[in-house]
């Protein structure tokens, strides 16, 4: 009986328990997971604005490497001592980004998912749990520490290098294994678009990715009242790595199409050609008079 009661507390607790920004690092992870199976397998056989795409959503930049060392590498570099907030919340400025190795909100997937599922201020928002079962991206407070009360904020704040560096080690890297190759790129789009909260009509305007407060122009700073989350400037320069990828897919998508409209067009004018041909018509004659003939009774020579 005591054991019965144990189990249904323990069952009662981890039900009670929050998953912070699960939902929105799930789609992300499966939608990187799929990008980087299709740069590994089939780059040299997509078109140039697809593979363009990919390499921005997994790299961020033209020339970005390979997986397989993204894989191996530890943290990139560009984080150490940087502020939350310009790297996750602000959008691109020329002048200030300079310093962080041009790194902003919609940089690239994987640069995305550090923004997601690393711990804010105090080791926010793990710290403030009841049941003490919640996780981050799935991730117990653990992941960052025995006691997890560091975390990664504006300013430089704690132990930040450590907890990125538990984020890309744990959370990020897993999405980049590439897996079998199932499911579909466009699909896992539209699932991590799904995922996007309601758009703020701030100067500029943004799309949040994940928990925090948008109630005014600088998100996602890591701080409890800000939150941990992705600030997405959509009419902004550089756009974010999905808008390019969603266009290279519709452009890739159109392409395909087109290609297919000519070969039919070609099959179709071919089997005109053939049909209204010289050779055709004679073979039409003699069928036709054969017939004729066995009809009438009497026989023609053919030529």
């Amino acid at each position: 009986m005591i054991k019965i009661w144990i189990m249904v507390m323990m069952t009662m607790g981890v039900a009670g328990a929050t998953d912070h920004n699960g939902p929105q690092y799930t789609a992300l992870c499966e939608l990187l997971t799929r990008a980087a199976y299709m740069w590994e397998k089939k780059r040299g056989n997509l078109s140039k604005p697809l593979e363009k795409a990919l390499e921005r959503t997994i790299f961020g930049k033209d020339g970005g490497g390979t997986v397989e060392d993204l894989r191996k590498n530890k943290l990139p570099s560009g984080y150490s001592g940087t502020e939350r907030g310009n790297l996750c919340g602000n959008p691109f400025d020329s002048v200030t980004d300079k310093q962080w190795s041009l790194h902003s909100p919609g940089y690239s997937g994987p640069h995305d998912m550090l923004c997601l599922c690393t711990p804010g201020e105090n080791g926010w928002p793990l710290n403030n749990q009841v049941s003490g079962a919640d996780t981050l991206c799935g991730q117990d407070i653990k992941t960052w520490g025995e006691d997890g009360s560091m975390g990664w904020a504006s300013g430089g704040y704690e132990d930040e290098e450590n907890q990125l560096t538990a984020t890309w080690t744990n959370i990020t890297l897993p999405c980049l294994k590439g897996g079998d190759g199932a499911g579909d790129l466009k699909s896992a789009l539209k699932k991590f678009k799904r995922k996007l909260g309601e758009p703020v009509q701030k100067d500029p305007p943004y799309e949040p990715l994940g928990e925090g407060n948008f109630n005014d122009n600088f998100p996602c700073t890591g701080y409890s009242d800000k939150g941990v989350c992705v600030a997405y400037y959509n009419n902004t320069d550089p756009k974010p790595w999905w808008i390019q990828l969603e266009a290279a897919i519709q452009e890739d998508e159109k392409t395909k199409l087109d290609e297919e409209k000519r070969k039919l067009q070609k099959q179709s004018s071919v089997k005109e050609a053939d049909l209204t041909s010289p050779t055709n018509a004679t073979r039409s004659w003699g069928k036709t008079t054969n017939i004729t003939n066995i009809k009438s009774g009497s026989a023609i020579p053919q030529p």
